[in-house]
């Protein structure tokens, strides 16, 4: 269970946060800058698309992570005969949340749209844990690598 659930998660919460922080976040406010939508109200449709266009591609991002957690944790569950399903699912939901926090942290969020790319995926490992079909619909390719091993 350690080196299938434990290891293996807390792994990736480092990995992905740091990657998100270093590689996501400077590539964002990079586009944002060229486009001319930093700092600045965007008063033309373009610029308010373009930030919608963002603000989607970094909410799906972080909800792959909540999936990423979630799914861990349900083949957890159903390949081992945990005693005590409950720490896991805790300690699962602290690490994603964690992670998630860390992230919005790093980002500047000035404005209530550019909040919802962090507050929809913090929401989603428990819509996740409750409707997997849901989460299949969004995410049926990532739950597919996790389950074969390759992630």
């Amino acid at each position: 269970m350690l080196a299938h659930f434990f290891i293996p998660l807390i792994s990736t919460a480092f990995l992905f946060a740091i990657a998100y922080v270093r590689l996501v976040i400077p590539v964002v406010k990079a586009a944002r800058e060229a486009f001319g939508v930093e700092g600045e109200s965007p008063s033309s449709l373009f610029g308010k698309g373009i930030q919608v266009l963002f603000v989607a591609a970094e909410t799906y991002i972080q909800g792959g992570w909540a999936a990423y957690c979630a799914t861990v944790t349900i083949l957890a569950m159903h390949n081992y005969s945990a005693g005590h399903r409950w720490f896991f699912y805790l300690f699962a939901f602290v690490l994603c949340e964690g992670v998630l926090g860390h992230i919005a942290r790093k980002e500047p969020a000035e404005r209530f749209l550019l909040t919802l790319r962090s507050v929809l995926p913090m929401g989603a490992f428990v819509v996740f844990i409750m409707r997997v079909p849901f989460m299949l619909s969004l995410y049926g390719w990532l739950a597919h690598w996790v389950s074969k091993g390759t992630l």
